[in-house]
């Protein structure tokens, strides 16, 4: 019997693979949204705000999201201990979300910590309690935590339903003086309430 040696090399039973690399995608989207805030001013202040943000994904899949925003609360006349006053409030924030809980193909929860900057600026109304009416500009910079739940729509828009909570690092006063005397009418809470709803357009 004869036997016949070769020197190639045996085919393989298995083909190898070739492992294929993530794509990693940078998306923007700009984003409005109306907002109630509670715990600032004496009373809850009906706002809105613009904002930008960059969004960070593997294939497609959202993973990070940084947003800046402005916001503006026009103003609003409340009642205080001494006369009344106006009060608006006006702020920068900056969100970071750090991932996105998908709960279906379409809704998503975004978890979602936050530093904003900003100033109440309240004016007392002229009356026979405020005689020499002035305004007087306090100081806002708070942390706070937030959380979104995104409704995504076809065209890369979406509509977001929104809640955070704040707490300043600064609590100004403003006060009221009669005579000799100096009444303090109001001191932001130790912490602020917001809920809102917003819409947001992903390019591309």
């Amino acid at each position: 019997m004869n036997a016949t040696v070769s020197d190639s090399e045996p085919t393989p039973l298995v083909a190898s693979s070739k492992q294929g690399s993530s794509r990693w995608h940078v998306r923007f989207a700009a984003s409005g949204a109306l907002e109630i805030i509670e715990g600032i001013a004496p009373s809850a202040l009906v706002g809105g705000n613009m904002g930008m943000e960059v969004l960070l994904s593997p294939d497609g899949a959202w993973i990070w999201g940084t947003r800046l925003s402005a916001a503006y609360a026009p103003p609003r006349t409340s009642a205080l201990a001494v006369g009344s006053g106006t009060f608006w409030f006006e702020s920068i924030r900056l969100d970071e979300c750090p991932f996105a809980w998908r709960m279906s193909q379409r809704v998503s929860l975004l978890p979602c910590g936050n530093f904003e900057v900003g100033r109440l600026l309240g004016r007392g109304v002229q009356s026979m309690a405020i005689t020499n009416a002035t305004e007087f500009v306090a100081r806002w910079y708070a942390g706070g935590v937030s959380t979104g739940v995104r409704v995504a729509w076809p065209e890369g828009w979406d509509v977001e339903l929104l809640g955070a909570v704040s707490f300043p690092l600064v609590r100004d006063a403003f006060l009221v003086r009669q005579a000799s005397t100096v009444e303090r009418v109001h001191v932001p809470g130790v912490a602020s309430a917001r809920i809102g709803i917003g819409l947001g357009r992903h390019f591309p």
